[in-house]
């Protein structure tokens, strides 16, 4: 089985404390700084599209990928909830973002919610870039988030758990981290547990934090030039004090 199956049953009530609206403003706040006019999105791992919803209803045209179907579900639904004409600007289809090809090319490509940690080998990384690329349009911006390095070494991963009601259950979901230092990795097992204590998920989560150096070199060997990375909802560099960073990138003038 596959990660965001079970989980994603879960996965909204687990994060309903995320502020998909403010990380939406910062996302259109990179945007209009690096690129000004844009109208088209693609949203990579979209997940259950919160993220793309909002971008719909500020009026973007929105193109949703994952390769959960479980997760794209919940997708659907949010879609469904929205007035004819947010429905119209919203899209959603399931794919590979290592592979996939949509024969057509966006304003700006966005990868949110640390999707470029879970592409931990070399190869995947780089037919993902390459997947981006194709899909970007020459004048267009690359956003995305991901686990950074400084933050994950000076503040290590520790074992966590939170309850969460859902469909007025409670459960508790219990994160168990294994740390490779080695390979930059960390291997995230999650166990949710209804209130008898039985175990209704079980999955691992293999995610890979990067610095600043390696950010620059996957993105230049790809064809981008990568602008800047900052803090996660902040415009100041990234630093040592949060895991939580975003990279925003171009694609590079050969002329």
């Amino acid at each position: 089985m596959s990660i965001f199956e079970k989980y994603a049953d879960f996965y909204d009530d687990l994060y309903i404390d995320k502020d998909y609206c403010n990380e939406t403003k910062y996302i259109r706040s990179l945007l209009d700084h690096y690129l000004g006019q844009y109208q088209s999105i693609l949203d990579l791992g979209c997940g259950t599209g919160q993220h793309a919803v909002n971008l719909a209803q500020q009026g973007y045209q929105v193109y949703g990928v994952d390769q959960s179907q479980q997760m794209l579900g919940y997708a659907e639904k949010k879609k469904l909830a929205q007035h004819v004409n947010v429905q119209q600007r919203l899209k959603f289809r399931q794919a590979d973002i290592r592979s996939m090809n949509l024969s057509r090319k966006f304003d700006a490509v966005l990868a949110l919610f640390h999707v470029t940690s879970y592409l931990i080998s070399q190869q995947d990384l780089h037919n993902y870039l390459d997947m981006v690329k194709n899909h970007l349009k020459d004048d267009g911006i690359f956003c995305f988030d991901f686990w950074y390095g400084p933050g994950v070494i000076s503040e290590p991963p520790e074992n966590r758990s939170k309850e969460v009601s859902v469909a007025g259950q409670i459960y508790k979901r219990i994160a168990e981290p294994i740390h490779d230092t080695e390979n930059n990795c960390v291997k995230v097992n999650y166990r949710i547990l209804d209130s008898d204590n039985t175990i209704v998920v079980s999955e691992s989560h293999d995610m890979r934090y990067f610095f600043d150096e390696e950010i620059h070199d996957l993105l230049f060997s790809a064809g981008f030039s990568c602008l800047a990375i900052h803090n996660w909802l902040t415009l100041q560099s990234a630093d040592e004090h949060s895991w939580h960073a975003v990279a925003t990138a171009k694609i590079m003038d050969n002329n």
